[in-house]
Order: structure tokens, then sequence, then C-alpha cells
């Protein structure tokens, strides 16, 4: 059984592959990046081999840090590999014990599986400087990586039927992210040393100490309690860490066999009709109010907003680490309104082949710009303004007023190149039946050069505004007109977005609905 339900998803992800070459480009590009952190990882671990144990416990973090990955990655791309799916083997004759080992080695069949497999043999070779360390790291890497995918199939089987519905899925989506990026904004806080060679990398002892009694370091941490000479701390993450994966085995089996056994397929949920009140206001009102209203409903939007604010919370924990790099801080809401154009010009997609209606309703192309430019991109403006209003009153922005400017500019131009390209060509959303996180299909280089201009392209543009606040930052009246000057840019670049983005999107709609065809 376990071999053929190996082969059966290396099967699976081949056919898969085979019909979509996004899929198989993102495939490829998922195993060049792994090798890389493969070959780097190597390094490091020989490195760490002969460094002092202080520098070698960043292992034990390491691996919490994957474990706890294993687990908000399964949860936030729930859907999107659907291969081997319990639910798809419930009118077999199998009881779920003897589906586990190979539904369990199956997990690892893919580039996360075989690159957690590969860095958990190379903490072997970093805990290599004795034959007792060299041992116990042998037997954390077969317990560290049983937990990594007990775990993460643990938690996806439990939460099965809340994460078929849409509700759960935003729910997890917006989590993850915010989960993820505090892991992210931890591990930079983590770093004592200003030096990030990895030889000299050195993290504290009570952070190591505490990710290794954490559930997801039990595993980790014994090869360093044996380095250490600490044999009783060992022994006690060692019982731990084996009845964690015995526990989860036998959770695992008991939500399997309940999974086989269940008749349910998906949730059904209820749809409420309300007035549409988009004739009060017209085509411009009705269209921004139908993408305001998509922030709450699509689970997809949500997650896009979580993983934009990941960054500048970054930038803004940076600033308040190194006060003395405060003025940085104004990255985090450029950064963010740089971004707005990225969702502004796949906002197409996300409508899909449905926006055949607004075509034949002969609602005007600078309408639909319009409205899109409102309720899509102005929460996203608003949150940008707001957040360097925070920065100006918490005062990691020195001088608040004039930094306005550029961020305004910014957000002005970002929009205005957002609205531009999306009539040029829509981007992709991921599938609604796929996870919030799951990757977009399609794009290829035209996508990739769509994305850098989005980014860069109003960065540039509010070059001059940034150096004109940089300069008149130590003058109240100069800020002002620099701030002034700002708004006026940003509103030529908007009407601009939208009256040529207008133009090129009455005259490029049947393009546009057979590229949304497509990618559909």
């Amino acid at each position: 059984m376990v071999a053929v339900l190996i082969r059966l998803k290396v099967a699976l992800l081949r056919r898969s592959l085979g019909g979509s070459d996004s899929r198989a480009a993102g495939v490829v590009i998922g195993a060049i990046i792994a090798a890389l952190v493969v070959t780097s990882m190597a390094g490091v671990a020989v490195l760490l081999r002969s460094a002092p144990l202080d520098r070698s416990n960043v292992l034990v973090v390491l691996g919490a840090a994957g474990t706890f990955a294993w687990l908000m990655l399964s949860l936030g791309a729930f859907g999107a590999d659907a291969t081997l799916d319990p639910a798809r083997l419930s009118l077999l004759p199998v009881r779920a014990r003897r589906l586990l080992p190979g539904l369990a080695l199956a997990s690892l069949v893919g580039v996360p599986g075989i690159l957690t497999v590969a860095l958990a043999v190379e903490q072997v070779i970093g805990w290599s400087r004795s034959v007792q360390a060299a041992v116990a790291a042998l037997v954390a890497a077969v317990l560290g990586v049983s937990t990594c995918v007990l775990l993460a199939r643990t938690a996806t089987t439990a939460l099965a039927h809340a994460l078929s519905a849409r509700r759960g899925r935003e729910l997890v989506a917006v989590a993850t992210a915010v989960v993820m990026s505090g892991a992210v904004l931890s591990y930079n806080m983590l770093i004592a040393s200003g030096d990030t060679s990895p030889s000299r990398v050195r993290v504290d002892r009570s952070v190591v100490v505490t990710a290794g009694w954490t559930p997801f370091g039990w595993a980790w941490a014994i090869p360093w309690d044996v380095a250490r000479g600490a044999w009783v701390t060992a022994i006690v993450h060692l019982l731990l860490a084996s009845a964690l994966v015995a526990s989860l085995l036998r959770a695992w089996q008991w939500l399997l066999d309940k999974a086989l056994c269940s008749t349910t397929t998906g949730s059904v949920g209820t749809v409420r009709a309300r007035a549409d009140h988009g004739t009060r206001t017209g085509p411009v009102g009705a269209i921004a109010r139908r993408r305001l209203l998509a922030w709450r409903r699509d689970s997809r939007l949500l997650a896009t907003l979580a993983r934009l604010l990941i960054a500048p919370v970054l930038f803004i924990v940076a600033a308040v680490v190194e006060p003395d790099h405060g003025a940085e801080a104004v990255v985090a809401p450029v950064f963010l309104a740089a971004f707005t154009g990225v969702a502004l010009a796949n906002d197409l997609a996300f409508d899909g082949v449905a926006w055949w209606m607004q075509v034949a309703a002969g609602v005007p192309g600078w309408c639909d710009r319009a409205g899109r430019a409102v309720g899509l991109a102005g929460p996203l403006a608003v949150v940008s303004v707001a957040l360097t209003v925070a920065l100006a009153v918490g005062g990691l922005l020195p001088d608040g007023l004039v930094w306005f400017a550029p961020v305004v500019s910014t957000i002005s131009c970002a929009i205005a190149l957002g609205l531009l390209l999306g009539a040029v060509r829509p981007g992709q959303a991921p599938s609604r039946a796929a996870g919030a996180f799951a990757s977009q299909a399609g794009g290829g280089a035209i996508g990739c050069l769509m994305y850098l201009a989005c980014v860069l392209g109003p960065v540039l543009a509010s070059l001059p505004v940034g150096v004109a606040a940089w300069f008149a930052r130590d003058s109240v009246p100069g800020s002002l007109v620099v701030l002034l000057g700002a708004v006026g840019y940003g509103a030529a670049a908007l009407t601009a977005g939208i009256v040529f983005g207008g133009r090129l999107l009455d005259r490029r709609a049947p393009e546009i609905l057979g590229m949304l065809a497509q990618f559909g």
C-alpha cells in the first residue's frame, strides 16, 4: 500500500504538471530555489560543525521555525494540492491504519518535502562534532520530519470541514499571513549580532531554550542537549518528541477513519440578496460598492492584503529597533502604496469572465477605472496614509509633515499605473476552489514585467517628490509647498490613469475578455 500511494502521488503530480506550463515552470523555479537553499545550508552546516556551541544552537531555532512553517503553510495552502485527498479514498475498502504510512511518506513527495528531508540531514552534519551528538541529531531528524508531516496532516484533516467553507478559508488565510509575518519579525529580532555572516550568527540562549521547550522544537533540541552534556534534558526532550509523534499519529488515524466513513462532500452556504443601490450613484458608484464588498467576501483579496502588510511591518520594526534610522520608516507606507498598483492591475482577473456583463451593459471604460480606483485602491490608500500618520505621531518620522508628500504621490502614481496596465492586460487571480495562498496560474515573462513595472514605476515617478521632501524637511513653508505640489501631481496622475485607462479598456474589451477566459 505504501508503494502504491507513493507511485500514485508521483503520477498525479506528473500529470498535473504536464497539463499546465505555468505550474511546471513554478515547480522548476521552486526546485531551483530549494537547491540553492540546500547548497547554502550545507556550507552553513559545515561551518557550524566547528563553530562554538552558542552559535550552533541556531539549528534548534531553525528546526522549530521550520516545523511551525509546515503547519501554517499547510493550512494556508489548503485546497491547492488535492492529490491523495482522503475523501477520494472513501469508496475503497481500506482502513486508516493501512493508509497512514503511505499518506505520510507521500506527503514528502514534492519540493517542500524533499527540502525538509535535505535540511534535516544537513543538521546532522552541523551536530557531528561528536559521535553522541551525531546520533542524537539523526534521531532528531527522524522525529522532526515526522512531526512536520503529522502535525500538518492532522491539522488539515481536523479542519477539513471548516476549511472547505469560504469563511473558514478567509480566517485561515488572514491568520496565516499575520502569524507568518510575526515569525519573520521574531527571526529578525533573534539575531543579536549585526554581522549576517552564517558562521557568526549568534542567537540568545533564552530564545533557544524557549524554542526547544515548545512542541515545535522538542525534537530539534535533542542534539543540542547532548552536545552540551545535558543528558537529563535530552531524555526529557526525546520522550516529549516521541510522545508527540505517537499522539499525532493516533489522532490522525482517528480523524482519517471518520473522514473515510463520512459522506459529506462540501459545505452548503446561503446567499442573502439585498437591494442594489448602485442605480442611485451611477455605474461608478455601483462598481466601487461591488469592489468594497469584495474586501469582505473574497478570501483571495484578504490574503493579498495580509501579504502586502508583511513588508511594511518589517520596516517599522526595523525603525523601532534602530532609532537612529527612524526616518527610514517612511519606506513602509511608500512600499504599501507602490503595491496598490499591483492589486489594481490584477483586479479584472478577480471578476473573471463575469466581466462580460459589464461590457454588454455598455459601461464606459472610464467608469470602470474610476470605480475600481475608489473601491479597491481606496482602502489601501487610506491604510497607507493612516500608517504615515501613526508613524508621525509615534515619533518615527521626526519631520512627519513633509513625508506625506512622497506617500501621496506614490499612491497616486501607483493607482494611475495600475489602471493603465490593468486595461492592457488583466492579471491572474488564484482559483476560488484553491486555498487563498495558492499560486496564480499563467503570467510568464510578461506578467513578471508588469509586476515589476507596478512596483518600480510609482517609486521612480515619485522620486522627484521624495528628493524635494528631503531637502524641505527642515522648513515648514517648504514642506507645505512640497506637499501641495505632491497633491497636484497625484491628482494629474489619477486623472490621466482614469481617462487613458478607460480609453484602452473600451478599445481592448474583446481581447481582455479572451484573456480572462483563457486564464480563468
